[in-house]
């Protein structure tokens, strides 16, 4: 695996593939890139702006 995050994160998915995961915090790890759906952009920088942001975009997507 790529990263660390606990069980409680969200997963998305591409057929039975993960191509991200996103905790409540914001942290972010994206595993295929360009299986990410369009509306949904994720930072995998821990900068508090990109958390909030990963937050929001996932949360209104």
């Amino acid at each position: 695996m790529k990263g660390n995050l606990s069980s409680a994160d969200y997963e998305i998915m591409h057929g039975s593939d993960m191509v991200a995961r996103i905790s409540r915090t914001g942290k972010a790890i994206v595993y295929k890139e360009k299986f990410l759906p369009y509306d949904l952009y994720l930072e995998e920088r821990q900068d508090i702006d990109d958390l909030v942001n990963n937050l929001l975009n996932f949360y209104q997507s």
